[in-house]
This record gives C-alpha cells, sequence and structure tokens, in this order.
C-alpha cells in the first residue's frame, strides 16, 4: 500500500511532466508532499515524519531547494522549509514563531483573547514571569507582539498588521 501511494505521489500532486523532472523521484515528491502539508517544518521535522535519514533529506531537500520547488527559511540555527513562492517573508516568519512551542502558544493565546496581562499569561502557559518576559522580548523583536502598559500591569498584544495573517498561520499549524 505505501509503494503504491508513494509510486502515485508525483501523479496526484500534478507533477509528472517532463518539466518537472525533480520532482518525478519518489523521496522528493513525498519531501514536497510533506512540507507541502507541513509549511514552516525543520530539517528533523522532515527526517521524523517521513522516517529518512539525516543524509537523504539533506540531499533531496538540497536538489529541491536548488530547483526552486522549496524555500529554506533560517529561524535562527533551524532550518525551516516552506513551498516555495507561496508564502509572504513575513508569513514564514510567523510561521516559524508558532512552530516554537512556547512562543506559538503564547502567540495563539494572545490572538484567541485579543489582549492579556503578563501574570495572566504566565500563569496560562506554567512558566516564570522571567521566563514569559524573555519569550516577549523575542515576540516583540520580530514586531508581532505589542505591549501596553497601565501603571504596573502589563498587558500584550499582536501588533494590528499581524492579525490576519496570524490567524491564517495558526489555522496552517493546527
Amino acid at each position: 500500500m505505501t509503494q503504491h501511494f508513494a509510486a502515485a505521489t508525483p501523479l496526484v500532486l500534478g507533477i509528472s511532466s517532463p518539466q518537472h523532472t525533480e520532482l518525478n523521484q519518489t523521496t522528493r515528491a513525498n519531501i514536497y508532499a510533506y512540507v507541502e502539508s507541513n509549511p514552516g517544518v525543520h530539517f528533523r521535522g522532515i527526517c521524523e515524519g517521513l522516517s529518512l535519514s539525516v543524509g537523504m533529506v539533506q540531499y533531496h531537500t538540497g536538489i529541491l531547494a536548488g530547483a526552486g520547488f522549496l524555500t529554506v527559511y533560517s529561524d535562527g540555527k533551524i532550518q525551516r522549509f516552506f513551498i516555495s513562492k507561496r508564502y509572504s517573508n513575513r508569513k514564514m516568519a510567523i510561521i516559524s514563531l508558532l512552530r516554537h512551542k512556547t512562543a506559538g502558544s503564547i502567540l495563539k493565546i494572545i490572538s484567541h483573547k485579543e489582549s492579556v496581562s503578563h501574570c495572566d499569561l504566565a500563569y496560562q502557559l506554567g512558566i516564570t514571569s522571567q521566563g514569559l518576559t524573555w519569550q516577549i522580548h523575542k515576540l516583540q523583536k520580530e514586531g508581532v507582539v505589542k505591549e501596553s502598559c497601565d501603571g504596573l500591569k502589563l498587558t500584550y498584544y499582536i501588533n494590528e498588521q499581524d492579525v490576519s495573517t496570524l490567524r491564517e498561520s495558526i489555522a496552517l499549524v493546527d
């Protein structure tokens, strides 16, 4: 059954024409399909998700990126993969943030509630105030999260320019 699916993958993706020979290879077609279903997946995620060796994934993602089928987005020390020309740089950055466990949880909570206080957010996440401050600074540096201060009470909200992109991205990642 698996072989049948793998052999059919290039046809299912509509990429069996001679002009897309890079995708006529089963492993590359499977990697492409996996990245398409999991935008922003990191390198090891592809290895684990498809049960492929590091060397094999490195080789085939290199071919796909070189041929313009995949975009490699650098997320610090992590390489994340996207289907080329499908996502803006901003959307790739937001999806990458969502793929981080704590940062993703912060963005989802703030997006759902529109705004949330520092204390409430730390409590919901089960992390220290200092840990939350570090995470929030990272998100503020990216420009996704803004803060307002009312006396000693800090409240966080999503940058209004990113609200719709964040909601679309959450739907893609979940």
